[in-house]
């Protein structure tokens, strides 16, 4: 059986600021005790690779609403996971 794999971070409807500095974090359940390697953790924003491992920091996209998936390949097949989150725009305050 493929893994199932959980997205802990970002959270489905969270918020960041755009070009802020967020965790990408995910795990898997599976049947059995084996593990899953960190290489078979693979991270999309909005259909691009963005890196892998399930811990990864990366700099969040331009505002707008974005599609994270963490897919994950295994010997037992391919799985994945999405969630969706939003990015805002900084504001600059004029004194």
């Amino acid at each position: 059986h493929p893994p199932i794999p959980v997205i802990l971070h970002p959270r489905e409807g969270g918020c960041f600021r755009e070009r802020q500095t967020i965790p990408l974090w995910g795990d898997t359940v599976t049947r059995g005790p084996r593990a899953i390697e960190g290489d078979a953790f693979r991270w999309r924003i909005d259909g691009k690779d963005v890196g892998r491992g399930n811990d990864l920091w990366i700099e969040a996209p331009a505002a707008g609403t974005h599609r994270c998936e963490l897919v994950v390949k295994e010997r037992g097949g391919n799985a994945s996971a999405t969630v969706t989150f939003e990015t805002v725009g900084r504001t600059s305050r004029k004194r």
